[in-house]
């Protein structure tokens, strides 16, 4: 057994090795609920297996660049928050930039890493991530409102970004349609308030946000049809722009 471990442990089926010499220990409980863990987490979370090898590196990197680009993006943010003496809006900018460095890198290495159960768990991350940015953009923008109505919406989409990261879990591969209603739903609900961010923020921030909110629906829709050559690549250049609007916006008109 000792002999086999190390053969398998230098190739790829190193975990599969260790699992499977594991099912002969029947009688070790806390063996046999590891491998019914593993076993279910292989078989309940799937993965996306349309694009060819070049498209996945096309996918990877193209994120990998956003995650680069939000690590330079976030002291920008912090530097000039710092300079208007609002801790409040410090905060609130930390939890943007961080978002976006969590989404992006959580993206780009999903797409480039190869093991299954490191494939796996990063592409749950590539997926729950999305409201995690969705609701970490929204944060800047509502706390700067500063309404009640504004707090409201605030809470409210991150609650939405709770349920959408348990939902995405217990509901893996199925209802594909509501994830995306999730998403868009998430994203306009700012309509709420949009007469008072009218009347408050900058106009700039005000065309800045249509910008990024058009830039990120048209993703979207890109995404969904799964028409074009290099789809998802495409996809993940939407969202990069979209993430530069709310960016520019952001900055030069909140901090």
């Amino acid at each position: 057994m000792g002999f086999c471990r190390k053969v398998f442990c230098r190739n790829r089926r190193k975990f599969r090795c260790f699992i499977d010499q594991s099912r002969d220990m029947s009688n070790d409980p806390v063996m046999s609920t590891n491998n019914s863990f593993y076993q279910w987490f292989l078989d309940h979370i799937t993965l996306h297996d349309h694009d060819d090898e070049k498209e996945e590196l096309l996918n990877g990197l193209t994120h990998l660049l956003g995650g680069g680009l939000s690590l330079v993006a976030l002291p920008a943010i912090l530097i000039k928050a710092l300079g208007g003496g609002n801790s409040s809006l410090l905060a609130a900018g930390l939890v943007f930039g961080l978002s976006m460095i969590l989404l992006y890198f959580s993206s780009g290495m999903y797409h480039l890493v190869s093991g299954p159960v490191a494939k796996r768990v990063m592409r749950i991350m590539d997926h729950t991530t999305i409201y995690i940015l969705i609701a970490g953009t929204y944060t800047p923008i509502m706390v700067y409102l500063g309404t009640s109505e504004a707090m409201i919406v605030l809470w409210t989409v991150w609650g939405l970004a709770a349920a959408g990261f348990f939902f995405t879990i217990f509901f893996w591969g199925r209802y594909g349609f509501l994830h995306v209603l999730f998403y868009l739903g998430m994203g306009w609900i700012v309509l709420l308030v949009w007469q008072t961010l009218r009347e408050v923020v900058p106009p700039g921030l005000v065309h800045w946000t249509i910008a990024g909110g058009v830039t990120y629906t048209a993703g979207t829709i890109v995404y969904g049809l799964k028409m074009i050559p290099f789809y998802h690549a495409i996809w993940h250049l939407f969202v990069m722009g979209g993430s530069a609007c709310f960016f520019i916006g952001i900055y030069q008109n909140l901090l």
